[in-house]
């Protein structure tokens, strides 16, 4: 069956390359492999227009599966994509944004059991392993961690972190997806692999094939890791996908074609800063170093200078470069850039001269929906979670039974707009009983039951030193501020009442 000719690409050999006709004649199925490559390989790696090394680019339908789709593209496009954070503002200024939109100061975990002690016992341990025992370099934290993750995922499509106990602890190690090796295969079991992932027969990961260095360095062992002992981070745009894609993807011609446009608009100011000045004059006497000496002298030019010219001499000064229509190009490539990224354009350009109130809350408002999807179907189920279970492992190790345990994640709080308006909107949505309090609480960024002891703390001490301030709302009922003996006896009256 593999030496099968194709009809389709042999109907007409004279058109093959010179190449192929002598491989040809000598092996017609080596011509054949050659061919089917072209129809496969070379087709797979210019699917995403990321993946190209032109800036054109046309539609190219096709029904392949997303694995066979990312096959050849990913390689190519991650590198294209750092290369452009290296260099371009603009791209390392998308990922930023994402990245401290999605993350920030970083997601705190909620740690909760029936039992107060355990829970607390629990608890320190937590603090203990997300302060540093979390990361195989023992100085990065469980926010570090979040950040590194979700700069790979915007950057590269996926990140893998890998199960290492050391030293005592559970810790995560970071790899970069280059660690993937790009093996495909069935076996005589019918076992298959696909992009260096061995999957079973849902799709479901069971190895890893990865390399033991990172393969940039020269090195090109690999070993198969039980897919227990792996996490892999990654956006899945298409069912069944295994491996992710850069982010950039759709924008990344785009941002290069801006980054060259804000090159070639610098060099036609600094060749308008730079004016020049053509002489021409008829055949001059002077020959040699007098020559030389007296178009010197006449090139002095400076501020407020005169220059007298010779008889049959003119002086002309060549067309200025114009520059009209950078602004409004720059412009559309960088709303162009945004909405491909899934962020507005005020927060990737720092332009906010178009923006009123309305726009501006609007625009926050569907940015901080993409935060919401990337941070609750992506970042929390694909990272958080597992490494929540890698913890009960680190708990496990110190001797300390979990079950039982329940974690919850809050994200940092959102910067407000208008924090007057904001709040007052708050206050009204929880007297109408549309928001609980500790779910306001909780947008914040604070954990509730931390929250409100603190609060209850802070007024048992303004009690005690009878301090009143009208900031507190047990003391300005009707405007009116109430001393701590008034309060104390509406509280004793309530007591005694029938």
């Amino acid at each position: 069956m593999a030496n099968k000719p194709i009809k389709s690409k042999q109907a007409n050999v004279s058109a093959l390359p010179l190449l192929d006709r002598a491989i040809g004649f000598f092996s017609p199925s080596a011509l054949n492999k050659r061919i089917l490559a072209r129809q496969t390989g070379i087709v797979l790696t210019r699917q995403y227009d990321a993946a190209q090394s032109f800036s054109t680019s046309q539609t190219r339908p096709n029904n392949r599966s997303a694995n066979a789709e990312l096959r050849s593209a990913i390689s190519p496009i991650r590198g294209n994509v750092r290369d452009l954070i290296r260099n371009a503002p603009f791209a390392t200024k998308a990922q930023n944004v994402i990245v401290n939109g999605v993350v920030g100061w970083g997601i705190e975990a909620q740690i909760k059991h029936a039992d107060p002690e355990k829970q607390k016992q629990i608890n320190d341990l937590w603090l203990e392993w997300s302060g540093g025992l979390c990361s195989i370099d023992g100085m990065t934290d469980f926010a570090g961690l979040q950040n590194q993750v979700m700069s790979a995922i915007v950057a590269d499509g996926e990140v893998i972190l890998k199960e290492i106990i050391l030293d005592g602890s559970v810790r995560l190690q970071v790899l970069e997806s280059d660690y993937i090796k790009s093996v495909d295969q069935t076996s005589k079991s019918g076992e298959r692999t696909v992009s260096g992932i061995v999957v079973d027969q849902f799709n479901r990961p069971k190895a890893y094939h990865l390399f033991t260095h990172h393969p940039g360095e020269g090195a090109y062992t690999s070993q198969v890791v039980d897919a227990a002992s792996i996490i892999h981070v990654f956006r899945q745009d298409r069912p069944g996908q295994l491996r992710g894609v850069s982010w950039f993807a759709p924008v990344l011609h785009t941002v290069k074609s801006l980054a060259e446009l804000q090159w070639t608009q610098l060099m036609r100011l600094k060749l308008s800063a730079a004016i020049t000045a053509v002489v021409t004059s008829e055949p001059s006497p002077l020959t040699g170093d007098l020559l030389k000496e007296k178009r010197e002298e006449d090139s002095a030019v400076e501020p407020g200078s005169r220059i007298y010219l010779n008889q049959g001499e003119k002086i002309e000064f060549p067309t200025l470069p114009n520059p009209e229509g950078f602004e409004g190009t720059a412009k559309l490539s960088l709303r162009e850039i945004a909405s491909g990224m899934g962020i507005t354009y005020e927060a990737l350009s720092g332009d906010l001269s178009q923006v009123n109130f309305s726009s501006g809350r609007l625009g926050d408002l569907q940015f901080r929906a993409n935060v919401d999807q990337w941070r609750w179907h992506l970042l929390v189920p694909r990272f958080l979670k597992p490494s929540f279970e890698r913890f009960k492992k680190f708990c496990a190790l110190r001797g300390v039974d979990v079950t039982g345990v329940s974690v919850s994640w809050t994200p940092p709080a959102r910067a407000m707009i208008s924090p007057v308006d904001e709040v007052s909107a708050t206050t009204s949505a929880i007297r109408a009983g549309l928001q609980t309090l500790p779910q306001a609480i909780r947008e914040l960024g604070f954990d509730p039951d931390t929250h409100l002891a603190e609060v209850a703390k802070s007024n048992e001490m303004l009690d005690k030193l009878g301090l009143i301030f009208d900031s507190d709302p047990r003391r300005t009922g009707n405007q009116q501020l109430q001393s701590p003996e008034s309060l104390a006896a509406a509280q004793a009256s309530k007591v005694t009442k029938p």
